[in-house]
């Protein structure tokens, strides 16, 4: 498991606010986006190392992909969830 992807597991299993289905969907779909950040950004090695320019990655590739807005909106809560834990 990289460096990435540990920390996001050690701050999701830190900080499990909501309900276990709501805890289950965010690791889901947080982890989904970490796995598409490594493809492109080799150098990132820590979650608390997220910046804008990764998050506006995320949201061009899901416009690409033609997600709905509803996928997106969602996806975009769990983003500004860690955004908050880690004080950015």
């Amino acid at each position: 498991m990289a460096n990435l992807e540990k920390s996001l597991n050690f701050l999701l299993g830190r900080h499990k606010e909501g309900s276990f289905s709501t805890h289950a969907n965010r690791s889901v779909r947080l982890n989904q986006a970490i796995h598409t950040l490594q493809s492109r950004y080799k150098d990132l090695k820590d979650v608390s190392n997220l910046k804008t320019r990764h998050v506006d990655y995320l949201v061009q590739k899901w416009l690409a992909e033609e997600l709905s807005s509803g996928t997106i909106k969602n996806r975009m809560s769990d983003l500004r969830w860690l955004a908050r834990k880690i004080n950015k």
